[in-house]
């Protein structure tokens, strides 16, 4: 069942606050991966397109990872991009 599309957003932000807020309280460690998957099935069954992303970022000698969501190539879950990670292309 899909909604209208004025309504989008506020359902968007609805359920990120969501999924963000049951997993602070998991009794499982989230991760922005889990996270990430979880509002991009959560939207897909209201037929809200998302893409999901993977980035990189080095710290000194280490590389870190992180996943978000974007929409039309705009993130909406999970990005900052003072963060500094870079998507990865895709395959």
């Amino acid at each position: 069942m899909s909604i209208p599309e004025e309504e989008t957003e506020v359902f968007i932000k609805r359920a990120a606050w969501l999924v963000e807020s049951a997993g602070r309280f998991a009794p499982i460690r989230t991760t922005c991966l889990k996270e990430s998957l979880v509002l991009h099935r959560i939207l897909d069954r209201k037929h809200i397109d998302t893409e999901l992303r993977i980035g990189v970022t080095r710290t000194g000698e280490h590389l870190k990872a992180h996943a978000w969501l974007e929409r039309n190539g705009v993130p909406i879950f999970g990005y900052d991009p003072e963060d500094g990670y870079q998507p990865l292309t895709s395959a």
